[in-house]
């Protein structure tokens, strides 16, 4: 497995050299503060729910600065709701996750002039051959080596969460009294449904766990979900605790809370799309929750949070929880990373400091 990574990571290393050979030219300076600032763009296609909320705010403050500009957002399939119908955006175009050389030119030709394109992603083959079509007069990213990219914001917040990268653009381009609060899509039918599933469940506190991340090594398994569960319950006995479950692990957390045979312990048969899960979380007292978008949401709900982290410090520099109501557990260091190799000392500590909030 570990040769195949590595033999995986040599391919991308290559097509990238050749895409900064093939694609890759210098253009002028970028000049910022400009009030002739009239179309920018966001290339969010590769896009993920946690990522969409932390810059979330970016859109009104750009309104507030430059009220006549259009914003564009090429994003997937998957996010291109939110974008259309949750924040300010004049132009939603979608695009496959994997668009050929074809389709990007079309794209880059659909956009015509941009006054400043932003993209964020580390530069691979077709992100090159992309920003080699587009008719883009400045281009904002965080891959300081590419010379297309003007305004190069990698170095400058290496350290920094990723809301604050955005922060800084956003004051490069003449914007200022910035508040990074995030926007939470609430869906006004997810939200009555789930206050309609709560309201049979009693008046009590709830409790809302999240064991699911992206990629297995953010995924709590079930006896550890479990002894979550059933701590939390030993330390505030009058609670519901909700598991929260996607139509493909729901039978697993289904089996879980019949196995638990307490009344106060469920999952919510209706969670069947990310709105559902936010209402939910929309009314819980207190959250807990692996490192995913549920971390940011709670986040940007206000919510006390627990959130458990692996030990990767990039990771947790630039996708950490932004909120003074979060408190974070980290596993300990296991090759591979594996958010079950929990520090459950360090883990019930936090649960029963959260649980007394």
């Amino acid at each position: 497995m570990q040769i195949k990574h590595i033999l995986h990571f040599l391919k991308d290393s290559i097509r990238r050299q050749i895409g900064i050979f093939l694609f890759d030219t210098k253009v002028k300076p970028s000049h910022f503060p400009d009030s002739n600032l009239q179309h920018i763009v966001f290339i969010r296609w590769d896009a993920k729910w946690g990522d969409a909320i932390i810059s979330s705010f970016v859109f009104d403050h750009l309104r507030k600065t430059y009220p006549d500009i259009k914003i564009s957002v090429v994003t997937s399939i998957m996010m291109s709701d939110f974008f259309h119908n949750y924040v300010d955006i004049d132009q939603v175009i979608e695009i496959p996750s994997r668009p050929s050389y074809k389709q990007l030119k079309t794209l880059a030709k659909q956009l015509g002039t941009v006054d400043l394109l932003v993209h964020f992603s580390f530069m691979k083959m077709k992100d090159l051959y992309f920003l080699s079509q587009v008719q883009a007069k400045n281009i904002a990213g965080l891959d300081d080596a590419i010379q297309r990219v003007n305004i190069k914001l990698g170095q400058t917040t290496q350290h920094k969460h990723f809301s604050q990268k955005f922060v800084t653009l956003l004051e490069r381009i003449g914007v200022t009294t910035i508040t990074p609060k995030y926007c939470i899509p609430l869906n006004s039918e997810s939200v009555t449904q789930s206050e309609k599933f709560l309201a049979m469940k009693g008046k009590r506190p709830l409790l809302v766990i999240n064991p699911y991340g992206s990629g297995k090594s953010r995924h709590l398994n079930m006896p550890n979900t479990k002894k979550i569960v059933l701590e939390a319950v030993k330390i505030r006995p009058n609670i519901n605790v909700v598991i929260l479950s996607t139509p493909d692990t729901a039978p697993k957390i289904q089996e879980l809370c019949t196995a638990l045979g307490h009344k106060n312990i469920f999952y919510y048969p209706a969670c069947k799309t990310i709105y559902d899960a936010i209402a939910l979380t929309s009314k819980a007292s207190w959250v807990v929750s692996v490192d995913t978008a549920i971390v940011h949401i709670a986040s940007g709900l206000n919510k006390p949070l627990l959130a458990l982290y692996n030990p990767d410090e990039q990771n947790y520099s630039d996708w950490h929880p932004n909120s003074d109501k979060a408190q974070t557990c980290f596993s300990h260091k296991a090759n591979p990373q594996n958010i079950n190799a929990v520090d459950w000392g360090q883990l019930l500590a936090d649960l029963s400091k959260l649980l007394q909030i």
